[in-house]
Formats: C-alpha cells, structure tokens, sequence
C-alpha cells in the first residue's frame, strides 16, 4: 500500500520556559507569516521530554522543506528575517533546524518516540490532547518527573510527592510537570480515573500544592486529565495520564520549601538540599537565571522600542513629503497672457 508522502521540518533548542500554545503560535507566524509557508497550528508537534523544547512541522512539500531551511539554517540568513527569534529560543543559544522526511506518520512515530502531543483528524474542531498506551515519552528530564501511580498510589503518597517536586521544579527555576500514569522508561500505561476520581484528585492535588511555602498561586500551575488512547485510536475507558504543571514564578529569587525540606532538580532526580554549599549553589543559580530572563526581557523590550522608534521614524517621512507636496500645490500659479 502506497504511503502518503511525510514532508516535515525537525526544529530543536527551542524554549521551554512557556506555555506550548504560546510557542506554536510564534512558530506558526514565522513558518506562515515570515516564511509564507502554507501550515496551520495542527501542523506543530511539540516534544516536552528533552531539557529544551523542541518541534515537528509538516509542511506541504519537500520544496517548502528546502525553503524553510534556506532561510533558517544560518544565523546569516536568520537575521535578515523580521522575526524576533528569542521568542522561541533561548537566550545564549542557537536555533537548531533539520530536514525531516519519512514514508509515514507510523515511521514518524517509531524515529521520533518522545513527540507526546497528538491529535484525532477525525474530531475535527473538537480533536483534544491524547497518549498512545504503551508508546515511549523518552526519558526523564530536568524538567519532567514520570510515576507510574499505580495500586493506591494516588491515595497514599501523590499527596507527598506533588509539593515536592514542584518545589524542586521552582527552585530549579524551570517549567516542570510531574506525570502520572507514566513508567520511568517513559511507557504511557494511564491511571485508572473516572469523572468522580477526577474531581477528587483534582481537590486533593491543590491541597497537596498549599503545602509550598512561599504560597503557590493558580496561575502559576495547571492541572491536565489526558485522555490515554489504544494505537487503534480508541479510548481507553478510565485511563488518563495525570499531569501537573508549575510554572516558572516572575520572583526568581525566592527559595521554596515544604513540609519535607527544601528540594531541587538535578537532571531528572529530585534532591533535597541538606548542606549549606548546596544552598549557596542554589542560591547562585536561581541569581544567574534570574539575570538571564531580566536579560532576556530586556532585549524583548529594547527590540519593541526599536521597531516603535522605526514606524514613528517612517511615519513622519511620510508626513514630510505630503506635507511638501500641499504646499507645492498651494504655491501661486504665474498667469500669462499671450496677444496674438
């Protein structure tokens, strides 16, 4: 059976210190707006499980592919591109970019097993966030933490673990989430949650989070029930991988604790801080990240004035010359009369 062609373009080194919505929408303008390549936001796979972000963009044709990457493979060609490239990069790092192309979205899976997010065509507008039972998520990383939650798990210790590793995650100065329903090789097998079970962890996982101190806002993590799905795209029934995302507070520089201590995120382990050295070097790093995203937003900022004091600029050019152009035309006429 013929495949249908897989044209796609793999970007890594992209931010993950935002939401994934938001870094599709910047990536959906550059690919439509900037590069005028013909995609929509459905089109974007972001892949969560390595330290920084990274995406799969179907295109329509090997020759957008070939386009794409000579306007985006050189920092030289780049530049020339009115886009702010540190919206989807971060700072102190390089867009990395590649061709991608295989015979189908099967083969797109087994090369690139740690792609999370994907969608039912079939649902159309409705289409949601699902997981592939028994597909790989890759390994855990800096800023993502798997628990299986098996047996009585979310009855006994989630409440203990949540507070824990968020607060590692903040600590660390990163945007986490812990996942249930994910084995430590990264295998999706779900949690066992009906409506009524949603509730109930929902209210005890909010709880669990009033235990960090300083306090925890809602706006500052979110709570995600992802459907968990069998590879024939059929729903599970009762099975979803529980998410919990924290983000990363404006303050860098406050040090969260709980009732179990201080803790911190080192790769993908937890580590509660015990030494004064240990505290000394997060208290440097939280500085140092601190500086960076200041940095960071200052650039942002400074381009923003920029391109405000260009339009201004432009503007006034504008006026310039239809004001020149009024007063030629309000200029008296010299009449002549001719006597024949």
């Amino acid at each position: 059976m013929a495949h249908k062609e897989h044209a796609a373009v793999y970007m890594s080194n992209l931010r993950s210190d935002m939401r994934i919505g938001d870094l599709k929408n910047f990536i959906l303008f550059l690919f439509s707006k900037i590069l005028a390549v013909n995609v929509n936001k459905n089109n974007i796979n972001v892949i969560t499980s390595t330290g920084n972000y990274s995406a799969l963009i179907d295109v329509p044709s090997e020759d957008d592919i070939e386009h794409v990457l000579q306007h985006l493979s050189t920092f030289e060609s780049r530049r020339r591109l009115a886009f702010n490239f540190m919206n989807i990069v971060p700072p102190g790092q390089m867009l990395d970019i590649k061709r991608f192309k295989l015979a189908d979205e099967e083969q797109a899976i087994e090369r690139f097993p740690d792609i999370s997010e994907r969608r039912i065509a079939d649902y159309g507008n409705n289409a949601s966030k699902f997981y592939v039972f028994g597909a790989k998520m890759g390994n855990e990383t800096r800023n993502t933490e798997f628990k299986k939650a098996g047996g009585r798990y979310m009855e006994t210790e989630m409440r203990k673990d949540v507070p824990n590793y968020l607060c590692g995650f903040l600590n660390s100065g990163v945007r986490g989430t812990l996942m249930f329903g994910v084995l430590d090789d990264g295998t999706v097998v779900g949690v066992e949650c009906s409506h009524n079970q949603e509730d109930r962890y929902r209210l005890d996982i909010d709880c669990a989070i009033k235990e960090i101190e300083p306090p925890l806002f809602p706006q500052h993590y979110k709570v995600e029930f992802v459907q968990v799905v069998e590879k024939s795209l059929i729903f599970k029934a009762n099975c979803k991988v529980i998410e919990v995302t924290v983000e990363i507070p404006s303050d860098q520089f406050k040090l969260y604790k709980t009732r179990d201590g201080v803790f911190m995120r080192r790769d993908g382990s937890l580590q509660v801080i015990t030494a004064w050295s240990d505290v000394q070097e997060l208290t440097h790093l939280k500085h140092r990240d601190g500086v960076n995203q200041l940095y960071a937003e200052f650039r942002m900022q400074l381009e923003k004035k920029e391109r405000t004091i260009e339009t201004q600029a432009e503007t006034i050019q504008h006026q310039q010359h239809d004001l020149q152009q009024y007063r030629a035309m309000q200029q008296p006429k010299s009449k002549i009369c001719v006597i024949s």
